[in-house]
């Protein structure tokens, strides 16, 4: 299946390591959005990088989709916890840029984490593996859901909060240098960094989904 949007007259495409940024109040699909994106990024045959989700683990959908079938999948997990599953499985600490060329989808999610605090520090090894990623055939998409989380990671590493702040821009500032094209989401447009919002290519607003209510 091939995905094509088009905005305006401009047909976005998903060979270009693209910002793509979705604001949108809670429970408008904001999450849904980031991975209909991602589909299109496989239909081109990069990869996916679902790295940011809510501790219910809802990034592990994808184990259950029609990608589960026929695209490679690799669990990524904490030191402290054990996967057992029919999915290729492996310890955060031994992950290397090769599994991102090995495998389509890379997906590290909360609940295979001991905690969220293990999850935010353990993280930041991805993220600097894929400062590394110097030459590439294939883009990564990367998915951030509530782009604070990737400030909340780089502060667990970094002396203060201003070093953090830079760092977590840093990656999204220079990520197609990389290869590294970003999904990323949030609930409110000021809580990210104007130095963010200005290297934006596609601004998505969700509206919030209509309830109706029976007497």
């Amino acid at each position: 299946m091939r995905i094509v949007w088009v905005r305006g007259s401009e047909t976005i495409n998903f060979n270009r390591p693209n910002v793509y940024f979705v604001l949108g109040v809670r429970g408008s699909g904001k999450s849904s959005l980031l991975e209909h994106i991602a589909e299109a990024y496989l239909a081109e045959d990069h990869k996916i990088l679902d790295l940011f989700a809510s501790r219910d683990g809802e990034s592990l959908a994808w184990l259950r989709s029609s990608h589960a079938k026929d695209k490679k999948i690799l669990l990524i997990h904490g030191d402290n916890v054990s996967v057992d599953c029919s999915f290729v499985a492996k310890n955060i600490s031994k992950v290397s840029l090769n599994d991102f060329s090995n495998y389509d989808i890379v997906i590290s999610s909360s609940p295979l984490y001991s905690s969220h605090d293990d999850e935010f520090f353990h993280v930041n090894r991805i993220i600097d593996l894929l400062y590394k990623r110097l030459s590439w055939k294939q883009l990564i998409y990367m998915i951030v859901r509530e782009s604070a989380n990737l400030y909340y990671s780089r502060l667990r590493i970094s002396d203060n909060q201003l070093a953090a702040k830079a760092e977590s821009t840093y990656l999204i500032r220079e990520g197609r240098h990389v290869g590294l094209s970003l999904g990323l989401d949030t609930l409110k447009y000021t809580s990210v960094d104007i130095d963010v919002r200005s290297v934006l290519d596609y601004l998505i607003i969700e509206k919030p989904r209509c309830a109706r209510l029976s007497k």
